[in-house]
């Protein structure tokens, strides 16, 4: 008996160590990324980097003769970002809400299979797709470009996760909530909006802030919609930049590397703070329950 108790515990020992040493290789590519991303993307970062557009070939070409920082910033991206989700913020939460709602509602067996499948069939969507889709939609109707055709684009990319991350959130309430509003005199409405969704808040903006997280990385459906602009430009039928799609735009010129560097840098520690408010809003919420 002891020898087996033994031997179990050598071979637990063993596949613990196996797997202690597989997530070290699997850590180790994704830490060297990091690393490299930190040492390349920090020479950009200055005050202008912020407050000026992006620069023009001739600039970025001129800089690099004289091996200087290249003029100008990326404040076109992150005003035509900030638009741009915006709008597919405003598009996408009340969607998806209602959407997380009524699968909350029908829970039908046969109903919520089909839901759940379809849901995750948006998800796995190249978000291309979804860039060509809209472009189909409303860019050609519209003969432009545009950053509310973006601002569509992101809203599909976002609505299937809001949509799951509310219904997921709905599902951790008692089944009998609405009953004891209903037997307490309140309408339908009242009890969602008043006892419902109130209770569950935190869990669907840290679902909501994940969603945009996501949206603010995806470049594809953008170049084929906003399509980019040297300029600041707040008018949502005009095209606009955003730092995706700008970090595209320098990738296609040899002399601004270290400009994709840095707005890379800039993209991954934005995305990476909006995921830390989102998980702890979350576990925020899990703490005073």
């Amino acid at each position: 008996m002891n020898k087996l108790k033994s031997h179990r515990t050598a071979v637990d020992r063993i596949v613990f160590g196996l797997i202690i040493l597989c997530a070290i290789l699997a850590l180790i590519p994704l830490i060297w990324l990091i690393f490299d991303l930190f040492i390349k993307g920090y020479k950009q970062i200055n005050f202008d980097f912020f407050t000026q557009v992006s620069p023009t070939p001739l600039e970025a070409y001129l800089s690099h003769l004289g091996k200087q920082i290249i003029p100008g910033g990326i404040l076109n991206g992150i005003s035509g970002s900030f638009l741009v989700i915006v709008i597919a913020t405003v598009i996408a939460v009340p969607l998806g809400i209602l959407g997380g709602l009524f699968m909350y509602d029908n829970h039908s067996p046969r109903f919520s299979s089909f839901f759940h499948y379809s849901i995750f069939s948006l998800l796995g969507i190249p978000p291309v797709i979804t860039g060509i889709v809209v472009y189909l939609w409303i860019v050609e109707p519209l003969h432009g470009f545009s950053a509310l055709a973006g601002g569509i684009s992101l809203a599909i990319v976002m609505l299937p996760m809001i949509i799951y991350t509310t219904f997921k959130a709905l599902e951790t309430l008692p089944r009998n909530i609405k009953e004891d509003g209903a037997v307490l005199g309140g309408t339908y409405t009242s009890i969602i909006f008043r006892i419902v969704l109130p209770t569950v808040r935190d869990k669907i903006i840290s679902g909501i802030l994940v969603a945009i997280s996501r949206a603010v990385g995806v470049t594809s459906p953008l170049i084929i919609t906003a399509l980019g602009a040297p300029e600041i430009n707040w008018n949502i039928d005009h095209p606009v930049s955003t730092i995706s799609v700008l970090i595209w735009n320098f990738f296609n010129n040899s002399d601004m590397v270290n400009m994709v560097w840095t707005t890379t840098l800039f993209l991954f520690l934005t995305v990476i703070v909006l995921n830390i408010i989102a998980k702890g809003i979350y576990y925020g919420q899990k703490l005073h329950t």
